[in-house]
């Protein structure tokens, strides 16, 4: 069999490189309704191009927790097909969510024309799930830097304390401060 050449190299080389991407690839047509998914959208979402084609990926994959701000950023952008790159959270067949970093480019024949929209999805529920993770131990670690603060604080009244009443009344102050309840 003849090794394919020229612009059927490259075409078969895009295939490949398409079909064994770790991205999600999705085309739509002009109006926003799936034409094609690539293996990685399928393994990614659970749906497959037959269940998603003629849909509109907000649809399918959009649910609760999906931020109105960013669908709208999205739909200004296609309605002025512009290109768009946002993280948004979405759903899979299942139901089960996750992030993904979006890039949506409009795609234009030769001649100019508008004819479908190409979208690359990353998969970040990780990264976001780390970088929260890493907000709440910096919060932890600002809510015990200032509980060290007020003791040290309540150990200097303490000692500076000049009779039994001056002592109660700072244990009663710090006690009202690190435990409000």
């Amino acid at each position: 069999m003849p090794k394919p050449r020229g612009s059927d190299a490259l075409s078969q080389y895009a295939k490949l490189a398409v079909d064994h991407a770790k991205d999600s690839i999705v085309v739509t047509d002009i109006h926003g309704r799936f034409e094609w998914v690539n293996n990685a959208f399928q393994q990614l979402t659970g749906y497959s191009i037959d269940e998603v084609r003629g849909k509109k990926p907000g649809e399918v994959l959009q649910g609760p927790e999906t931020d109105p701000k960013t669908v709208n950023l999205l739909r200004d952008a296609l309605d002025s097909r512009r290109p768009v790159r946002t993280e948004i959270y979405n759903y899979t067949k299942s139901g089960q969510g996750y992030w993904i970093e979006l890039s949506i480019a409009p795609i234009f024949n030769e001649k100019g024309q508008h004819i479908h929209f190409m979208a690359v999805e990353r998969d970040v529920t990780q990264r976001r799930q780390l970088e929260a993770e890493a907000e709440a131990m910096r919060a932890t670690e600002e809510r015990r830097k200032v509980e060290r603060r007020l003791l040290n604080e309540t150990s200097e009244w303490l000692y500076s304390a000049k009779s039994v009443d001056e002592l109660l009344k700072v244990v009663e102050r710090a006690m009202a401060v690190l435990m409000p309840e």
